[in-house]
């Protein structure tokens, strides 16, 4: 099965896997999209001491329907590119929920210089 939300995601020895390009500092959390093989993930908090890694903490669980519990930041850290480890949530689910969030999100309007 493909779709939108399905580059973002891999299972690797039945351990869901999602791909996160962080948007920090913006004007509304959520999910915003697909940035290249990543879901694009805008949170408010700056990105300095954790602070916004705590945040797509907290929006993904929201955004997938699960507890915070179960979301896992495994690498990036420091980066803007993160790989959060998913709990609870099989491949196909993760999907669907994903692809129908992505779905729903318009494109930015572009801008006319």
């Amino acid at each position: 099965m493909s779709g939108p939300g399905s580059t973002c995601l891999d299972e690797r020895n039945g351990v869901l896997y999602l791909r996160v390009r962080a948007a920090a500092g913006a004007a509304r959390e959520g999910v915003a999209g697909l940035r290249g093989n990543a879901l694009r993930v805008a949170v408010s908090a700056p990105p300095e001491r954790g602070k916004a890694n705590k945040a797509i903490g907290l929006v993904l669980p929201r955004a997938l329907r699960i507890r915070a519990s179960q979301v896992t930041l495994q690498s990036g850290e420091g980066s803007r590119d993160k790989l959060f480890r998913i709990d609870g949530l099989t491949l196909e689910r993760a999907r669907a929920i994903l692809g129908s969030l992505i779905e729903g999100i318009e494109p930015p309007k572009e801008t006319k210089k």
